[in-house]
């Protein structure tokens, strides 16, 4: 299913990615791996036959992702305006199948680097709890922390 334009996508990101000394993600939640960035296209996943975000990572992405999930969402639309990533999401079916999955290419790790520190902010993060998406925190992060320790 093609993504519609200024459609969001999706990035899913590790829990290990959250620095709990710096209180933030690190960038490298968001580098090339065999040649793309991989990102899921929102309103496909929600138009398909698991149309919650969460529970569509769960079931097909079981290797990407750690409890809680934690992801992205990016507005493809403004990032491509002013990134210069126009014509860089191609739909790559993965390797579990979904059709909902997109990769960023011809994007070198520097600029990588730029487009999350620029434009993944905390407003824009979200976390899979009890079956609910739930708006990212810091806060909630430190506690999370503080029972896993």
């Amino acid at each position: 299913m093609p993504c519609p334009e200024g459609s969001e996508y999706i990035r899913i990101i590790k829990y290990e990615r959250y620095d709990h000394r710096l209180k933030r993600i690190a960038s490298l939640a968001f580098r090339n791996y065999k040649g793309g960035i991989s990102v899921l296209c929102k309103n496909c996943i929600e138009n398909g036959d698991i149309p919650s975000v969460c529970e569509h990572i769960r079931a097909l992405y079981p290797n990407a992702h750690s409890e809680p999930i934690i992801f992205w969402e990016m507005d493809a639309e403004s990032i491509a305006n002013i990134e210069s990533l126009d014509g860089c999401f191609f739909p790559e079916k993965s390797t579990s199948g979904d059709i909902c999955h997109y990769d960023i290419k011809k994007l070198n790790d520097k600029l990588a680097k730029k487009v999350f520190d620029t434009h993944c902010k905390e407003v824009n993060l979200f976390i899979c709890c009890a079956g609910n998406v739930v708006p990212f925190s810091i806060k909630q992060m430190e506690s999370l922390h503080a029972m896993a320790s």
